[in-house]
């Protein structure tokens, strides 16, 4: 969130304080000084460059809003810029990220393919993209290969504390954590799935994703009530959780 924060408030600053009105700031000094007009001069010359950090800073505002699709089509747009390396990667881990989200799986794998993605064992803690770790899983998960998805992942969660400072998508120890529930939950071991939703809700008490999970473990344990309540927790955690009013509605008709 740090790293995301960073990007809009640094295209906010550039999109205020441009090359040309820097420049037509300094000339309007030197134009008090010496009693010329060089800014009025000027101001119909000077042009300001396309700047691709700010198009970033605008692709993140509307991606934290969750407007994916604009956010989309402004990543790819500079995708191929000469950006910094940080946000260079940032940007190719989004349009990934926005691509998996849309179930477009062979596009999400050719921009990961881009990012360094080898197995801990292979290369120094300090050079592995853990974020193109994360997507993998998921990219996994979308394309039905849960035991890949469960070896890619368990070396993620192991050095999560190593490997944290290097993330930027926005994600933490508990949501791993619920994507290692899920994944086992898909492959039918509820109860050590809703083990693990447990342990989750012990790090961060209101992920509603691990509320709404442990609600469907104890929906197919035959446990309604309790169910029930877990889904009012989803929900008042995440108002806009469809799947959780939804299985709500289930079972209160």
């Amino acid at each position: 969130e740090i790293f995301s924060k960073g990007i809009i408030a640094s295209s906010s600053a550039r999109s205020k304080w441009t090359w040309k009105k820097a420049t037509l700031k300094i000339l309007s000094r030197l134009d008090y000084l010496f009693a010329t007009d060089m800014a009025v001069e000027s101001g119909g010359m000077l042009q300001d460059g396309h700047d691709s950090a700010i198009t970033a800073g605008l692709a993140e505002k509307h991606f934290i809003n969750k407007q994916f699709e604009k956010a989309n089509e402004l990543y790819k747009q500079i995708i191929y810029d000469d950006l910094p390396e940080p946000i260079d990667q940032h940007v190719k881990l989004r349009i990934a990220q926005i691509e998996i989200m849309n179930n477009n799986f062979d596009a999400a794998e050719e921009i990961l393919n881009l990012m360094d993605s080898n197995n801990l064992d292979k290369i120094d803690l300090d050079k592995i993209n853990p974020d193109s770790m994360y997507l993998k899983v998921k990219l996994c998960e979308g394309k039905g290969d849960i035991i890949e998805a469960l070896e890619t992942l368990t070396p993620l969660v192991d050095s999560w504390q190593d490997l944290k400072y290097f993330s930027t998508l926005g994600y933490s120890l508990d949501d791993l954590l619920c994507m290692t529930g899920n994944l086992l939950y898909e492959m039918g071991d509820h109860e050590n799935a809703m083990s693990i939703y447990k342990a989750v809700l012990q790090l961060n008490g209101e992920n509603a994703e691990a509320c709404y999970m442990s609600g469907m473990c104890l929906k197919s344990a035959g446990a309604g009530g309790e169910a029930r309540t877990m889904f009012q927790w989803a929900l008042k955690y995440d108002p806009e959780y469809i799947e959780a009013r939804q299985e709500l509605e289930k079972l209160e008709n």
